[in-house]
């Protein structure tokens, strides 16, 4: 990817986050991290989400949350719902800056749209290294032994990173070559 082609994917994707931030009356300048939940959750993926959501209310970052499902058991205040539909699942992905994903979600989709997964280990999936500049998301362990306070830990890191536009914008670029080499 050119720098040209990188300067106007990043321009699109702050007018995107502009316009969801002022579409559920949120501040655009706090990350804003996403959560999709496109099918049935089992009770230790749903506990491990309601664990994580409540904690997350002490950091500064707004979430959004597409889901058609189990939308009671995540109500926070920082926690902004969009009901589940291709439309709004395009539209959010245009603007989230980070994603918490779960073993089920698309990794592709989120590397097209410039959102950097928090992810468990899985195929594809290299965790940032600082010193190297090196990989595409930031990963929080394996899925079998995952649970709040790991997802937690590494959003925090993603948030320190997020603090580093260069380091950001690598790690976006990171994941669009991976793409692009698959």
């Amino acid at each position: 990817m050119g720098e040209e082609q990188i300067v106007e994917f990043m321009k699109k994707k702050e007018t995107a986050k502009s316009a969801l931030c002022k579409k559920l009356s949120f501040d655009c300048q706090m990350p804003l991290i996403g959560l999709v939940i496109d099918r049935g959750l089992d009770a230790s993926q749903k506990a491990m989400i309601e664990n994580f959501l409540e904690g997350i209310g002490s950091l500064d970052v707004e979430i959004v949350v597409i889901a058609d499902t189990d939308l009671d058991s995540f109500s926070f205040p920082y926690v902004h719902h969009i009901p589940y539909s291709e439309k709004n699942r395009k539209e959010a992905m245009q603007a989230i800056d980070m994603m918490v994903t779960l073993p089920f979600n698309d990794l592709e989709e989120l590397w097209l749209n410039g959102v950097v997964p928090i992810s468990c280990k899985r195929k594809g999936v290299t965790d940032y290294d600082p010193n190297r500049e090196t990989g595409n998301a930031f990963v929080y362990g394996e899925a079998e032994k995952s649970n709040h306070w790991k997802v937690f830990a590494g959003v925090v890191r993603a948030l320190e990173t997020f603090k580093f536009p260069y380091d950001w914008q690598s790690i976006i670029i990171n994941g669009l070559e991976k793409l692009q080499r698959s």
